[in-house]
């Protein structure tokens, strides 16, 4: 090792590599031939943890390299590694040079994707350092950060795939800080991945018990919509395990998208019958496995007359032999598993010997003409998983159908029996209807059709649910006000209607092109089309659609520009007439008017009302747009704070009352691989802030709490002091348990977590639902820290305290909702008064929502937040969205949330605009053909 620096001792720069071809120049070839041998009796297992000081055996240029001779620390080997006793107990390696490394001999169970942790001490900057498994760099170079001293230890970890098998694991010492390289005490690998529940892989032929899916948490054992065991049994997950009729438990209250993970041996490849075993009460629900890339045929679950009413339903699928994953995965919920059979397929008995071969035969006849051939099958008539003659259905029902070799089908649907023709020549196998009469019986019948001919199914019938008592006629619209000056009169209260009373949508509201103007049929307010398929005459039939994060300030400081974006990323500004009520796109060269080349959301600045901040395609730079001088500038060029950048720009924000203080998030290549967040004033940039999560550290210096986490996303208070950090799906799991938000103080730098009372800790201060920021203060959605628990309540807190919550609802609305979500805005928000945050709430499908339609469902609203303690928040209800964001598909759940109503507030309070599909009827996008989007503006008054 190189001798003491004069500032202080310098760390052995040790490499862990698997069979790495990196030796000295200088090595003889006998050396290079050689293999390192384990220190112990055998390779180290993995993952886990391998202590710094049990390096390989095997001396200089085999088991290690060092540039120094002797043991300067004199402690548990004789080597030329400088080896000394830790504080935290065992002993380190030190005095570390640039180009040691070190050989562990391991064996990693499985190939996959690994968290790699180090943990190093350096008592000024350190130098850096990189990991091979079998000769390939699998971390990059990792940084020693500054500890404070040779024994102040701090852990560095990242993320890689690694290889399974025995190996060689080679830690390598690249560079040197001020201080040196720095000391190492232990290297471990934890899985990123899931593991057996019960310890051991669940062998195929077999069955296995749905309760019992992989330990490893949230993305790796499992994936579930909603937080906690909603049934309490058996596990601490957010898995829904009650008590079964059969026995044992099941697995419930399961929602499209939800999966499960089960690791699985095959003892024996070929074809296996996959039985579940299931039950429902609505019916409707489709699910599948999958096997690595293999996937299985999608298999319905019918209605079995009651959620413990079980039966079984099956497919097939040919696997591979081995310890594999296999995953549940729920296409469309409304069901309960209790358990899977896989079976083994008896191959086909082998055919009988040939018989021995017969005298020639004479010459056969001309052959005769070829028969025609045999005529193509029809298809299978229809069947449907629906209850006929079903009584009390919704107004809104999705019809679904099967039929086997059908490649097209017509729909008959009405009032008359046999209904009459409805849709002709459809590929889908489903309809999904709306605006239908109560109390009224419906007919529908379906005709499969293929080359061969078609084949009718049975006519089904079902009755509509009947009205209820009528709501009372909404108010007559208020006369429009005069609009208000800039940065006054933000309301806090509205002239609409406050009533708990239900309002299910009435017939949708016919629409003219872009500009058109009606009133809300159920709640008064005046609500403008804005945009329609000709906006771009260019690009006819795309969508557009609000900001689609509710944090983004999608309007100006004066309430006089907003922005949307179509569906291929183009940003399309708008000015609005607030006399007239009128939104128009702006003049200029682009497609149909002024267009942004902005290629992510851009988000206007906070004190100028000409300004908006985004990244063009130069992409690592933050760039500006004046609408006054009508040109682009750059705000900063992110390489000259950080590096070697890849990937773009994950987002950025801008809040402040005088000028804009900025954050923006980035340095990974891809969404929820970033990990630095950067707040600077925009005048002043040389005090700009670097976090980095990774590190937990903020321009160098270490946080008050560990974060080591990635960013899902990120964004700014209103104030511009506060910045919110969103980790990972994958960090909030295993082994990380990282907390749903976190709350970074700028002026302090202190940070404090958003715990959820699970394994990310403590006290449970109801951190989870979307959210929106105000000036110091949050709203989410998520309950409760004094009602009874409902779907329906939002929490406030001040960002200065943020443990401390409060209901806004009180008392909750009835009968309870449990699947009904919103997207918040608050660009509304005061310096020094609460104002209302606007939401736009959207139920779940109705075979999973079965709650009978409530208020609040599918609505704009604005909730009071500064109501007295106690005494409950004022709703202001304004209109139905006429959203709906069920999937086009009876198979997937994609699309989805672009069909949310995402609202975006005016900074004044008086407008908002919001995304909808009008229940599908906008017509569709190009290929591959979604419904269309536009916006809709409405005037809060």
């Amino acid at each position: 090792m190189v001798k003491k620096a004069l500032v202080g001792l310098w760390a052995t720069c040790v490499l862990l590599a698997l069979n790495s071809s990196a030796t000295s120049a200088a090595t003889p070839d006998a050396v290079l031939n050689a293999s390192s041998t384990p220190y112990s009796a055998g390779a180290a297992t993995l993952p886990g943890t391998i202590e710094a000081e049990n390096f390989d055996n095997g001396g200089e240029g085999i088991a290690y390299h060092d540039l120094t001779g002797g043991n300067k620390g004199g402690a548990y080997r004789q080597s030329d590694v400088d080896i000394e006793a830790a504080t935290e107990g065992g002993y380190n390696v030190g005095w570390i040079g640039v180009g040691e490394w070190l050989n562990y001999s391991v064996n990693v169970s499985i190939t996959g994707s690994y968290l790699i942790e180090a943990r190093v001490a350096s008592a000024g900057d350190g130098g850096t350092f990189h990991i091979e498994f079998g000769g390939k760099n699998v971390t990059g170079a990792m940084t020693i950060p500054k500890a404070g001293g040779w024994q102040n230890w701090t852990t560095v970890s990242t993320r890689a795939t690694v290889p399974g098998g025995p190996q060689i694991m080679r830690v390598v010492f690249d560079t040197a800080g001020a201080s040196g390289v720095g000391n190492l005490n232990w290297v471990r690998l934890s899985s990123l991945m899931s593991s057996p529940f019960t310890g051991t892989a669940i062998s195929v032929p077999g069955t296995l018990r749905a309760e019992n899916f992989d330990d490893g948490g949230e993305g790796f054992g499992y994936h579930d919509l909603t937080a906690g065991n909603r049934g309490g049994q058996y596990r601490n997950t957010d898995v829904d395990i009650e008590v079964s009729a059969l026995g044992g438990y099941d697995v419930g209250w399961m929602r499209t998208g939800e999966w499960l993970a089960y690791t699985v041996n095959v003892t024996t490849a070929g074809a296996y019958t996959l039985q579940y075993q299931v039950a429902s009460g609505v019916g409707g629900g489709q699910l599948h496995a999958s096997f690595g890339s293999t996937n299985t045929t999608m298999v319905a679950v019918p209605n079995t007359g009651g959620w413990q009413n079980w039966t079984t339903v099956s497919t097939t699928a040919n696997l591979v032999a081995g310890l594999q994953v296999m995953k549940l995965v729920v296409d469309a919920g409304g069901m309960n598993l209790a358990s899977i059979t896989l079976s083994a397929i008896a191959p086909p008995p082998p055919p009988p010997p040939p018989p021995p071969p017969p005298p020639p035969p004479p010459p056969p006849p001309p052959p005769p003409p070829p028969p025609p051939p045999p005529p193509a099958a029809l298809p299978a008539v229809p069947t449907t998983v629906a209850v006929n003659g079903a009584v009390e259905v919704t107004v809104t029902p999705t019809l679904s159908w099967q039929s086997a070799g059908a490649t097209a089908f017509d729909v008959r649907f009405g009032m008359t029996n046999p209904p009459a023709l409805f849709v002709a020549g459809t590929v889908r196998f489903y309809y999904e209807a709306s605006g239908l009469n109560t109390g009224t019986t419906y007919y529908w019948q379906v005709v499969a059709k293929n080359a061969a001919g078609s084949v009718s199914g049975p006519v089904w019938s079902f009755t509509t649910e009947k009205a209820s008592t009528p709501p009372p006629p909404p108010p007559p619209p208020p006369p429009p006000p005069p609009p208000p000056p800039a940065g006054v009169g933000t309301p806090l209260t509205y002239n609409a209607i406050i009533d708990r009373v239900s309002r299910p949508k009435p017939a949708l509201p016919a629409l003219g092109p872009a500009g058109y103007s009606f009133i809300d049929p159920s709640f008064g307010s005046k609500i403008v089309r804005v945009t329609d398929a000709n906006t771009r005459p260019n690009r006819v039939n795309m969508s557009y659609r609000t900001p689609s994060a509710g944090h983004t300030v999608g309007w100006n400081a004066t309430s006089t520009m907003f922005y949307v974006t179509s569906t291929d990323g183009t940003i399309v500004p708008y000015a609005l007439d607030a006399g007239n009520v009128a939104a128009s796109r702006m003049p200029g060269s682009g497609d149909g008017g002024l267009t942004l080349t902005f290629i992510n959301d851009p988000e206007f600045s906070a004190t100028n009302s000409n300004v908006i901040y985004g990244v063009t395609s130069i992409i690592h730079t933050v760039s500006q747009y004046d609408f006054a001088t009508r040109a682009y500038s750059a705000v900063i060029d992110l390489e000259t704070i950080v590096s070697g950048l890849t990937g773009y720009v994950g987002g950025q924000a801008a809040g402040g009352t005088t000028s804009d203080n900025l954050m923006v998030f980035f340095g990974g290549p891809t969404q929820d691989l970033h990990h630095y967040a950067l707040w600077f004033p925009v005048g002043n940039i040389a005090v700009k802030k670097l976090l980095d999560t990774a590190t937990s550290t903020v321009n160098g210096v270490p946080t008050n709490v560990a974060l080591n986490f990635n960013l899902h996303s990120a964004s700014i208070d209103r104030s511009g002091r506060y910045v919110l950090l969103y980790p990972t799906a994958v960090d909030q799991a295993a082994p990380r348990f990282a907390s749903q938000e976190y709350i970074w103080d700028t002026t302090t730098d202190v940070f404090i977590a958003l715990t959820s009372g699970g394994k990310d800790g403590g006290p449970d201060v109801h951190p989870w639902g979307h959210d929106a920021s105000g000036f110091a203060h949050n709203i989410n959605k998520d309950c409760c820290t004094s009602s009874s628990w409902d779907a329906g309540q939002w929490q406030v807190r001040s960002l200065a305290d943020p443990l401390v919550t409060s209901d806004l609802i009180n008392p909750v609305l009835t009968p309870k909702e449990v699947y009904m979500a919103d997207h918040t805005s608050w660009n509304n928000a005061q310096p020094n008064v609460l104002v209302p945050v606007i939401t736009g709430t959207y139920r779940a499908p109705d075979n999973i929502d079965t709650t009978p339609w409530r208020a609040w469902d599918d609505e704009i609203m604005a909730i009071e937040t500064g109501a007295p303690a106690g005494t409950g928040a004022t709703v202001w209800r304004f209109a139905h969205h006429r959203s709906l964001i069920t999937s086009d598909s009876p198979t997937t759940s994609t699309n989805t949330f672009w069909y949310t109503a995402r609202p975006n507030v005016s900074r004044n309070g008086r407008w908002v605009v919001f995304t909808s599909n009008w229940e599908k009827t906008l017509g569709s996008e190009p290929p591959p053909g979604i419904f269309r989007q536009d916006v809709f503006l409405i005037q809060l008054q």
